[in-house]
């Protein structure tokens, strides 16, 4: 069950990490993602019930996979 769920949320923290960074600033003409990233992570983790080191390694991994994307496909 906590491996689907480590899925779910590695997902998604990688889908927020290149709304915000790869997509929002060139359409909202925004100069720092970094609140798109801050405020939906913050929220997700706030209202999910999961273990807090579940949570934070998800993280941590959505926002290597999601900058690695980023860069093969020259979004930033």
């Amino acid at each position: 069950m906590s491996k689907k769920i480590f899925a779910r949320n590695t997902i998604i923290i990688v889908l927020i990490v290149i709304l915000a960074v790869g997509i929002l600033p060139n359409y909202l003409h925004i100069g720092d993602p970094m609140y798109f990233i801050v405020i939906p992570v913050a929220a997700w983790f706030g209202v999910s019930k999961n273990n807090w080191l579940l949570n934070f390694l998800s993280m941590i991994l959505g926002m290597i996979i999601g900058f690695i994307l980023l860069e093969m496909f020259n979004l930033l």
